[in-house]
């Protein structure tokens, strides 16, 4: 089994319409979009483009593969992994109603899928269980059901500091909060070079910090600062979703981003927990 790195999850997140990795196996990283009848399977080479794309019209589970899809009686694209014990329920665009349609989408250079009306790109994380992906958007279930994002609500800024030799940094800021317990989510990028608002001895057990080692440029450090493991642990899950959220809305057009973002994932890789 094909080992994931940080530059590979990223990769998926930038170009692919519609990301939910379900399963692997030896050869191929696969995906499948499934409705009543059917499914939709999209293999992926080695080097992360569309292999093959493929359509079973009777719906019937591939014993090639350890997982399927398919849409419940309420017409919402139900995909799950039974090797993640992963699921994910979404209301589908009229266009699922025909074939064609689904391929158009699938092919499309277009980064999102329409729901009801509303641009989504639909974000999982391949390690998440269920659960945890549920909670985290919202949902108490079991990993059945996950809202949209909107509902989160994410506002993230990118702010420059007024001090030149003071780095810039990313404070991301939830408003509806999970159960209240997040307040506030800061990005820094040293940890010699904090604002005094940010200090360590005033965070509070609804703030966390990741504070960007003094070594390489380009990695954050293995440790970062949280007040509450469970948090911590909620925090590493919420970034990759959050990041994806600030690019679409600001269509890509923030470079810097790109390699923030890639940080974030080896942050979430490879992090260790430290608390106060």
């Amino acid at each position: 089994m094909r080992t994931f790195t940080s530059q590979s999850i990223f990769e998926y997140l930038q170009n692919l319409v519609w990301i939910y990795i379900v399963g692997k196996d030896n050869y191929y990283d696969s995906l499948q979009i499934g409705k009543e009848g059917g499914h939709f399977t999209i293999r992926f080479n080695a080097n992360h483009t569309i292999d093959t794309l493929s359509f079973t019209d009777n719906g019937s589970h591939d014993s090639g593969y350890n997982y399927w899809s398919y849409s419940d009686e309420h017409q919402q694209l139900l995909i799950y992994s039974s090797n993640h014990e992963v699921r994910l329920r979404l209301s589908p665009p009229k266009a699922l109603n025909d074939n064609t349609k689904v391929l158009d989408i699938i092919n499309s250079n277009d980064r999102f899928i329409t729901f009801d009306g509303i641009q989504e790109k639909v974000i999982c994380n391949p390690l998440l269980s269920g659960k945890r992906m549920a909670y985290l958007l919202g949902h108490s279930a079991n990993s059945i059901a996950i809202p949209k994002l909107q509902r989160n609500n994410f506002n993230i800024r990118l702010v420059k500091s007024s001090n030149s030799q003071l780095p810039q940094f990313v404070e991301i800021q939830k408003h509806l909060m999970l159960n209240n317990k997040i307040k506030q989510i800061i990005i820094l990028d040293s940890k010699t070079s904090i604002p005094s608002e940010y200090n360590f001895n005033s965070l509070s057990e609804n703030k966390i910090l990741l504070s960007r080692g003094s070594g390489t440029p380009k990695k954050f450090s293995d440790e970062f600062i949280a007040t509450n493991r469970d948090l911590a642990i909620e925090l590493l899950d919420l970034l990759i979703v959050s990041a994806n959220r600030y690019q679409l809305s600001h269509n890509n057009m923030l470079p810097a981003w790109d390699m923030l973002f890639n940080e974030q994932i080896d942050l979430i890789f490879n992090s260790r927990i430290k608390l106060l």
